[in-house]
């Protein structure tokens, strides 16, 4: 079968994706590491519950987690660079890149949300069981499981032609000016 013509596309940089490249798989023996956000900063923040939950299935899972408490964190006038919750933040986002072998433009499809959230969490914090308590446990087992699939391909996953013509051109650039 021979191939379409496709005039507009740089052929060097074209991709033909096979299963070869995804040989390597699931094969990280480290934890998975999470970084939990949630918001907002009430005093019984069924956000901030939600999330405590679902951090304590992702390491019954195996998984590494560390929670930001965005309490402190500055209003946008706040001096926002210099605030130390802003460093706290930045140090845990460090720690999760350096650990997570997948990228943010990675992600899940499946998502939960917990409608009129108040009636679902007892005294203790705790959430009760539940079709939400079920769907929750449903996204973090698929979250789980997708972070170890692709965490060790994640560089090919994200690999994209528009990138990697954006960084020839610029290349190209770069040398054009020198030879100047």
């Amino acid at each position: 079968m021979d191939a379409p013509s496709l005039p507009n596309v740089d052929p060097a940089l074209f991709d033909r994706p096979s299963g070869a490249r995804f040989a390597g798989a699931g094969t990280s023996a480290h934890p998975p590491c999470f970084l939990m956000l949630y918001g907002p900063l009430r005093e019984r923040s069924y956000s901030k519950l939600l999330t405590l939950e679902a951090a304590r299935l992702l390491r019954s899972m195996g998984g590494e987690v560390r929670i930001s408490d965005p309490t402190g964190l500055p209003l946008p006038d706040g001096a926002p660079d210099t605030h130390p919750k802003v460093q706290e933040l930045r140090e845990a986002a460090t720690w999760a890149e350096g650990m997570v072998w997948t990228s943010p433009e990675i992600t899940i499809t499946n998502q939960s949300s917990v409608a009129k959230a108040f009636q679902d969490f007892d005294d203790a914090g705790r959430m009760k069981p539940s079709a939400y308590y079920e769907r929750v446990v449903d996204v973090m087992e698929e979250l789980m499981k997708f972070t170890r699939l692709t965490r060790d391909v994640a560089p090919y996953l994200i690999d994209r032609y528009s990138e990697r013509r954006e960084s020839v051109a610029e290349l190209s650039m770069r040398v054009n000016q020198r030879s100047l």
